[in-house]
């Protein structure tokens, strides 16, 4: 199934089952709309989406759960940044990576993730060097 299944079925499924299994499971491991958002990042980055253009959006609902990993590292909860679609998406995967994967695999990924931060800071630097909110939002996001 897992071989055969889209992402979004998968999701479907993955919210059916808690939701059938409420009481033997209170607490959902992440949350459906967590996951969405997962997805539609994903989704974004597979047909090659352009997600710069959206950097000023800030119509995200930001979820408790989110809230908290935020906040655990270290962020302000109150920054407009959070409220950025494509940046709430983003950090959905990082809080999902953090519930599902093991440590290592965590790491690694963090890691990859701060080396292509830095590659394109050090790479795309006098390009963007008078756009305050691609700037902002790298160093948010290497934060």
């Amino acid at each position: 199934m897992m071989e055969m299944i889209a992402f979004g079925d998968l999701l479907h499924f993955y919210n059916f089952y808690y939701d059938k299994n409420r009481f033997e499971y209170p607490r959902i491991p992440i949350p459906y709309k967590v996951l969405l958002s997962v997805k539609n990042i994903r989704n974004a980055c597979a047909h090659n989406n352009c997600i710069l253009n959206n950097l000023s959006d800030k119509s995200s609902k930001i979820k408790p759960q989110i809230r908290n990993f935020v906040s655990d590292l270290g962020l302000s909860t109150n920054s407009p940044k959070l409220k950025c679609k494509a940046l709430y998406e983003m950090i959905c995967v990082l809080f999902s990576l953090k519930e599902l994967s093991s440590y290592n695999v965590m790491k690694h990924n963090i890691n990859e993730l701060k080396s292509t931060l830095d590659d394109f800071s050090q790479k795309q630097l006098e390009i963007f060097n008078k756009n305050e909110l691609i700037l902002s939002t790298i160093n948010f996001l290497k934060k």
